[in-house]
């Protein structure tokens, strides 16, 4: 169990540096709306790849895990990743705008955060 938990607060520490690239991307590009995100076509194949690599990330964790991050796994991610690998001229941006702005919110990057800082036994390690 130890060696999934690791295993796990690995992908979700990987998780949290492409949720900061998605975050880099939309801020360099100035990309506020999907308007502008469906405008910026480096802007928006880098954030489809980086939410394709964050699902895939998904699929190595356990699913307690996943349910214990209840912000986190209300994203749509598998839906954006099928949609971006298998039929790109058809994506919604207005869903992948939905998801790169929930991915990048406080909640949800506190909640990836303090699971990576969790000791074994469920408590927040001290700095």
């Amino acid at each position: 169990m130890k060696k999934s938990l690791d295993v796990d607060k690995q992908c979700a520490a990987k998780i949290l540096k492409y949720i900061a690239n998605i975050r880099n991307c939309l801020d360099h590009e100035k990309v506020i709306s999907y308007e502008s995100l469906e405008d910026s076509i480096s802007t928006r194949f880098a954030v489809t790849q980086l939410i394709t690599n964050i699902y895939e990330l998904t699929k190595h964790m356990q699913i307690e895990t996943l349910d214990s991050l209840t912000d986190f796994n209300k994203i749509r991610l598998r839906t954006t990743r099928q949609i971006a690998s298998h039929d790109y001229g058809s994506i919604d941006f207005k869903l992948v705008f939905a998801i790169c702005t929930r991915l990048t919110s406080e909640a949800v990057k506190e909640e990836l955060s303090d699971f990576v800082k969790e000791d074994d036994d469920g408590n927040d390690k001290q700095d």
